[in-house]
């Protein structure tokens, strides 16, 4: 979590709801278009979805059934990997709500069905809205064409009739719930991209909501623990102040091993604490290690599934909240390892979360998964390998490390940097971290008024919460006076 600075060096899931839908056709979630195309024979390189509010007008836009296609695409490969809807959804460059998403991607389908091939969607932007409720069954088989052509027609009228989208869509005793009905119809459009026309049958794999950890909405405040002061924390004191969330450095399980580390952390749950596992990535003992094989000049497998065993002992720890990846990156060399068979530095980085993203959900995706990333911004590609627009597909929360006594910088900078990481994360949270001391060459701790203005600082550019380095060298003040 430390680093010095030298010349140029220096993670809600929302809850997947199945909302409801009462037209009649017939079953529930789409695994796979099939015409024999599965759901991952394919990557997107830039999804384009964001976390956006959609604007408000009642002037019809209207939007080609090229880009709609191309939306659906990107929609289908997002759920893929997140397991959720996006927020929001970019189709040439407006943001739509899912909902509206749904309504264009069926009328596409009633074009393409038609034939009409060069006709232009019409939509009223801002009025069709998401319904208020979800429920849906778990069911398998498969949909024909005309089953889900004839879906795609009543969700469009629907539309247009009540302004929002209805609560499930009705096949005989089955309902299909509006995220599943989502994903069905992007899998049809996906498809489409695909063989350029609609697919004979979309299947139908059995489906189980998943349940996504939201982070508390009231406490986004935490603080970073050195495993070797677990047993200094009062708990009591940081509750009484606001912290919520303590990211404690696996070198407890090494000092305090594992059965004394379990209990502390069960302690802390019942106290109101959500504890998460601070690890190091590619640093150890001080020593560098390269995500990539410099003399094969391919990624360092042999190193992630390492590490990857390592995360998988973590969350199996009962009341563990989260992993919390530091040293996520290179000492600022990661230009150096760009190769021409597609290898390089960003791409290692990006490939390692990926993996511990699968470890952590696949074992609980309840768990938090974030990390802390260096504050140079646009720069992070180039020295760090850090691509944070790719990362946030992976980390429900981002940590960028805006430490203004390292980078002799002002409360501008710190508002500036995380105003920066607020609008490039995607659907991760921001928690900006500050330091709580002047700087790596004075641990002098800084006054309550200054660690005041600093987390004011990080809030007022965009960050939902702010993240305190470290134990020990912070003085403690009520964060609630942080609010308004």
């Amino acid at each position: 979590m430390k680093f010095k600075l030298t010349k140029r060096k220096t993670i809600s899931f929302l809850l997947l709801f199945s909302l409801v839908f009462f037209i009649s056709c017939g079953f529930s979630f789409a695994g796979t278009v099939d015409d024999k195309v599965s759901n991952n024979n394919l990557q997107s390189k830039d999804d384009n979805l964001k976390a956006a509010g959609s604007p408000k007008t009642v002037k019809n836009t209207y939007v080609s059934q090229k880009s709609v296609i191309y939306a659906s695409y990107r929609v289908k490969r997002y759920i893929d990997t997140k397991k959720k809807l996006p927020s929001s959804v970019k189709i040439s460059g407006k943001t739509y709500n899912s909902a509206e998403f749904l309504y264009l991607a069926s009328k596409t389908i009633n074009a393409q069905n038609k034939k009409k091939l060069s006709s232009k969607i019409a939509i009223k932007r801002g009025t069709i809205k998401k319904p208020s409720t979800s429920s849906g069954n778990l069911v398998k088989g498969r949909l024909t064409k005309k089953t889900y052509v004839t879906m795609a027609k009543k969700v469009a009228v629907y539309g247009n009739k009540y302004k929002k989208m209805p609560k499930s869509i009705k096949f005989k005793s089955k309902k299909l719930s509006f995220n599943n009905t989502v994903y069905t119809i992007s899998c049809v459009l996906h498809f489409t991209k695909l063989k350029k026309r609609l697919p004979n049958y979309v299947k139908i794999a059995s489906f189980k909501p998943v349940v996504t950890y939201k982070v508390h909405p009231k406490n986004k405040y935490s603080i970073w623990v050195r495993g070797g002061d677990m047993y200094s924390i009062d708990f009591n004191k940081l509750k009484a102040n606001g912290i919520g969330h303590i990211f404690l450095n696996d070198f407890a399980f090494t000092s305090h091993g594992k059965t004394k580390t379990s209990a502390w952390i069960k302690e802390a749950t019942k106290r109101g604490l959500k504890v998460h596992i601070w690890v190091q990535s590619f640093n150890e003992d001080d020593k560098w290690i390269n995500p990539v094989n410099k003399k094969t000049k391919s990624y360092n497998t042999i190193y992630f599934s390492k590490f990857y065993k390592k995360i998988k002992s973590y969350v199996k720890v009962k009341y563990v909240a989260g992993i919390h990846l530091d040293y996520l990156r290179y000492p600022g060399t990661a230009y150096k390892y760009n190769y021409s068979n597609g290898v390089s530095g960003v791409n290692a980085i990006n490939k390692f979360t990926k993996g511990v993203f699968k470890v952590v959900k696949s074992e609980n995706p309840k768990l938090i998964l974030s990390a802390a990333v260096m504050p140079e911004t646009n720069s992070n590609i180039k020295y760090y390998g850090q691509d944070t627009k790719t990362l946030c597909k992976y980390l429900d929360v981002i940590v960028p490390m805006i430490y203004s006594g390292n980078y002799g910088e002002g409360r501008k900078w710190i508002t500036s940097t995380s105003k920066w990481f607020a609008q490039n994360s995607g659907s991760a949270e921001v928690w900006g971290g500050i330091q709580t001391y002047k700087g790596d060459n004075d641990l002098s701790k800084r006054s309550i008024l200054t660690l005041s203005k600093d987390s004011k600082a990080v809030l007022s550019g965009g960050s939902e919460g702010v993240a305190f380095f470290r134990w020990g060298l912070m003085n403690f003040f009520d964060l609630s006076t942080l609010k308004g």
